[in-house]
Protein backbone atom coordinates (compact mmCIF):
# COMPACT_ATOMS: atom_id res chain seq x y z
CA UNK A 1 0.00 0.00 0.00
CA UNK A 2 1.41 3.41 -0.92
CA UNK A 3 1.97 5.67 2.10
CA UNK A 4 0.52 8.77 0.44
CA UNK A 5 -2.70 6.98 -0.51
CA UNK A 6 -3.09 5.49 2.97
CA UNK A 7 -2.46 8.83 4.71
CA UNK A 8 -4.98 10.62 2.49
CA UNK A 9 -7.61 7.94 3.12
CA UNK A 10 -7.02 7.95 6.88
CA UNK A 11 -7.29 11.75 6.95
CA UNK A 12 -10.63 11.51 5.15
CA UNK A 13 -11.87 8.94 7.68
CA UNK A 14 -10.70 11.16 10.55
CA UNK A 15 -12.63 14.13 9.16
CA UNK A 16 -15.75 11.96 8.78
CA UNK A 17 -15.34 10.57 12.31
CA UNK A 18 -15.04 14.12 13.70
CA UNK A 19 -18.32 15.08 12.05
CA UNK A 20 -19.99 11.98 13.53
CA UNK A 21 -18.69 12.86 17.00
CA UNK A 22 -20.03 16.41 16.74
CA UNK A 23 -23.41 15.10 15.59
CA UNK A 24 -23.58 12.57 18.43
CA UNK A 25 -22.55 15.13 21.05
CA UNK A 26 -25.25 17.49 19.81
CA UNK A 27 -27.86 14.73 19.90
CA UNK A 28 -26.88 13.68 23.40
CA UNK A 29 -27.23 17.28 24.63
CA UNK A 30 -30.43 18.31 22.88
CA UNK A 31 -32.66 15.37 21.97
CA UNK A 32 -35.77 14.77 24.06
CA UNK A 33 -36.23 12.31 26.91
CA UNK A 34 -38.35 10.19 24.52
CA UNK A 35 -35.34 9.77 22.26
CA UNK A 36 -33.31 8.45 25.20
CA UNK A 37 -35.70 5.55 25.62
CA UNK A 38 -35.08 2.37 23.60
CA UNK A 39 -37.62 -0.03 22.17
CA UNK A 40 -38.62 -2.86 24.48
CA UNK A 41 -39.19 -5.09 21.44
CA UNK A 42 -37.43 -5.04 18.06
CA UNK A 43 -40.40 -6.44 16.14
CA UNK A 44 -41.40 -3.94 13.44
CA UNK A 45 -38.21 -1.98 14.07
CA UNK A 46 -36.28 -0.50 11.10
CA UNK A 47 -32.58 0.34 11.41
CA UNK A 48 -30.69 2.16 8.64
CA UNK A 49 -27.44 4.03 8.03
CA UNK A 50 -25.06 5.36 5.36
CA UNK A 51 -21.36 6.07 5.70
CA UNK A 52 -17.93 6.17 4.08
CA UNK A 53 -16.33 2.73 4.33
CA UNK A 54 -12.90 1.23 3.56
CA UNK A 55 -12.22 -2.20 2.07
CA UNK A 56 -9.06 -4.29 1.80
CA UNK A 57 -9.02 -6.67 -1.16
CA UNK A 58 -7.04 -9.91 -1.16
CA UNK A 59 -5.19 -9.26 -4.43
CA UNK A 60 -4.58 -5.51 -3.97
CA UNK A 61 -2.13 -3.79 -1.62
CA UNK A 62 -4.27 -0.65 -1.30
CA UNK A 63 -7.40 0.46 0.52
CA UNK A 64 -10.61 0.62 -1.50
CA UNK A 65 -13.18 3.36 -0.82
CA UNK A 66 -16.98 3.04 -0.74
CA UNK A 67 -20.17 4.83 0.15
CA UNK A 68 -22.14 2.15 1.97
CA UNK A 69 -25.76 2.03 3.03
CA UNK A 70 -27.71 -0.71 4.77
CA UNK A 71 -31.07 -1.45 6.35
CA UNK A 72 -32.51 -4.03 8.76
CA UNK A 73 -36.22 -4.75 9.10
CA UNK A 74 -36.79 -6.73 12.31
CA UNK A 75 -39.28 -9.59 12.06
CA UNK A 76 -38.83 -10.27 15.79
CA UNK A 77 -36.20 -9.66 18.48
CA UNK A 78 -33.70 -12.13 17.02
CA UNK A 79 -34.17 -12.08 13.23
CA UNK A 80 -34.11 -9.27 10.67
CA UNK A 81 -34.18 -8.97 6.88
CA UNK A 82 -30.94 -7.23 5.94
CA UNK A 83 -30.02 -5.41 2.73
CA UNK A 84 -27.01 -3.28 1.80
CA UNK A 85 -25.60 -1.36 -1.16
CA UNK A 86 -22.00 -0.34 -1.83
CA UNK A 87 -20.86 2.30 -4.34
CA UNK A 88 -17.13 2.09 -5.06
CA UNK A 89 -14.57 4.78 -5.89
CA UNK A 90 -11.41 3.79 -7.74
CA UNK A 91 -8.21 4.24 -5.72
CA UNK A 92 -6.01 2.94 -8.57
CA UNK A 93 -3.78 5.38 -10.41
CA UNK A 94 -3.27 5.41 -14.16
CA UNK A 95 -1.06 2.54 -15.25
CA UNK A 96 -1.79 0.31 -12.24
CA UNK A 97 -3.50 -3.08 -12.28
CA UNK A 98 -6.39 -4.06 -10.04
CA UNK A 99 -10.13 -3.62 -9.59
CA UNK A 100 -11.30 -0.17 -10.73
CA UNK A 101 -15.07 -0.63 -10.26
CA UNK A 102 -16.77 -2.78 -7.63
CA UNK A 103 -20.36 -1.67 -6.94
CA UNK A 104 -22.41 -4.28 -5.09
CA UNK A 105 -25.81 -5.08 -3.59
CA UNK A 106 -26.55 -7.71 -0.92
CA UNK A 107 -29.69 -9.07 0.73
CA UNK A 108 -30.25 -11.78 3.31
CA UNK A 109 -30.85 -12.23 7.02
CA UNK A 110 -29.29 -11.35 10.37
CA UNK A 111 -29.40 -13.19 13.67
CA UNK A 112 -29.31 -10.98 16.80
CA UNK A 113 -28.53 -13.22 19.76
CA UNK A 114 -29.27 -10.79 22.63
CA UNK A 115 -32.73 -9.69 23.73
CA UNK A 116 -33.78 -6.11 22.95
CA UNK A 117 -31.48 -3.65 24.74
CA UNK A 118 -28.81 -1.06 24.05
CA UNK A 119 -26.22 -3.61 22.85
CA UNK A 120 -27.18 -5.52 19.70
CA UNK A 121 -24.46 -7.87 18.36
CA UNK A 122 -25.41 -9.79 15.22
CA UNK A 123 -24.28 -12.17 12.48
CA UNK A 124 -25.42 -11.69 8.86
CA UNK A 125 -25.37 -13.95 5.78
CA UNK A 126 -26.09 -12.28 2.44
CA UNK A 127 -25.86 -13.39 -1.20
CA UNK A 128 -25.71 -10.63 -3.77
CA UNK A 129 -24.15 -9.42 -6.98
CA UNK A 130 -21.57 -6.88 -8.06
CA UNK A 131 -20.84 -4.76 -11.12
CA UNK A 132 -17.08 -4.90 -11.56
CA UNK A 133 -14.25 -3.97 -13.90
CA UNK A 134 -10.46 -4.24 -13.59
CA UNK A 135 -7.14 -3.26 -15.14
CA UNK A 136 -4.87 -6.20 -15.96
CA UNK A 137 -1.74 -7.06 -17.91
CA UNK A 138 -2.26 -8.68 -21.30
CA UNK A 139 1.05 -9.80 -22.84
CA UNK A 140 2.87 -7.14 -20.86
CA UNK A 141 0.49 -4.32 -21.78
CA UNK A 142 -2.12 -2.72 -19.55
CA UNK A 143 -5.71 -3.56 -20.55
CA UNK A 144 -9.15 -2.86 -19.07
CA UNK A 145 -11.73 -5.62 -18.78
CA UNK A 146 -15.33 -5.34 -19.85
CA UNK A 147 -17.86 -4.52 -17.14
CA UNK A 148 -19.30 -7.74 -15.71
CA UNK A 149 -22.11 -8.63 -13.32
CA UNK A 150 -20.67 -11.13 -10.84
CA UNK A 151 -22.33 -13.25 -8.11
CA UNK A 152 -21.11 -12.52 -4.58
CA UNK A 153 -21.65 -13.87 -1.08
CA UNK A 154 -20.86 -12.13 2.20
CA UNK A 155 -20.74 -12.84 5.92
CA UNK A 156 -20.82 -9.98 8.43
CA UNK A 157 -20.37 -9.64 12.17
CA UNK A 158 -21.15 -6.41 13.95
CA UNK A 159 -22.76 -4.60 16.83
CA UNK A 160 -25.23 -1.74 17.20
CA UNK A 161 -25.39 0.41 20.32
CA UNK A 162 -28.73 2.20 20.64
CA UNK A 163 -28.35 5.72 22.05
CA UNK A 164 -32.13 6.01 22.08
CA UNK A 165 -35.22 5.16 20.08
CA UNK A 166 -34.00 7.31 17.18
CA UNK A 167 -30.21 6.84 16.88
CA UNK A 168 -27.49 4.22 17.26
CA UNK A 169 -23.76 3.71 16.81
CA UNK A 170 -22.63 0.83 14.64
CA UNK A 171 -19.55 -1.25 13.87
CA UNK A 172 -19.44 -4.02 11.25
CA UNK A 173 -16.85 -6.20 9.54
CA UNK A 174 -18.02 -7.76 6.27
CA UNK A 175 -16.16 -10.48 4.36
CA UNK A 176 -17.06 -10.62 0.64
CA UNK A 177 -16.20 -13.44 -1.78
CA UNK A 178 -16.43 -13.58 -5.58
CA UNK A 179 -14.42 -13.67 -8.83
CA UNK A 180 -14.29 -11.39 -11.86
CA UNK A 181 -13.76 -13.37 -15.08
CA UNK A 182 -14.87 -11.04 -17.90
CA UNK A 183 -12.50 -11.20 -20.91
CA UNK A 184 -9.32 -11.52 -18.83
CA UNK A 185 -6.91 -14.46 -19.34
CA UNK A 186 -7.36 -15.43 -15.66
CA UNK A 187 -10.17 -14.68 -13.17
CA UNK A 188 -9.42 -11.95 -10.61
CA UNK A 189 -10.39 -12.46 -6.97
CA UNK A 190 -12.90 -10.03 -5.46
CA UNK A 191 -12.38 -11.42 -1.94
CA UNK A 192 -12.40 -8.44 0.41
CA UNK A 193 -12.77 -7.38 4.03
CA UNK A 194 -14.91 -4.25 4.48
CA UNK A 195 -15.49 -2.15 7.58
CA UNK A 196 -18.37 0.18 8.51
CA UNK A 197 -18.35 2.55 11.50
CA UNK A 198 -20.79 5.38 12.07
CA UNK A 199 -24.13 6.69 13.25
CA UNK A 200 -27.45 5.15 12.21
CA UNK A 201 -31.16 5.84 12.55
CA UNK A 202 -34.07 3.85 14.00
CA UNK A 203 -37.82 3.99 13.59
CA UNK A 204 -40.87 1.85 14.29
CA UNK A 205 -42.53 0.71 11.05
CA UNK A 206 -45.11 -1.75 12.41
CA UNK A 207 -46.04 -3.70 15.55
Amino acid sequence: MEIGELNYFLQSLNRAASKYCIMVATLCLFHSSYALDIWESRRGFVRTQANLAPGLMQNQSRVNAYIAGDMDIFLDDQFSFAGSAWYSFSTIRNGQTGVTMNHSIFWGGSYHWLDAGRFDPYLTLQPGFGVARANYLNRGELATSAVEVVPLVSVSIGCNYYVGSMFHFLFRLQAVSGHLSSDMPQPMSLNELRCSVGLGYNLRAFH
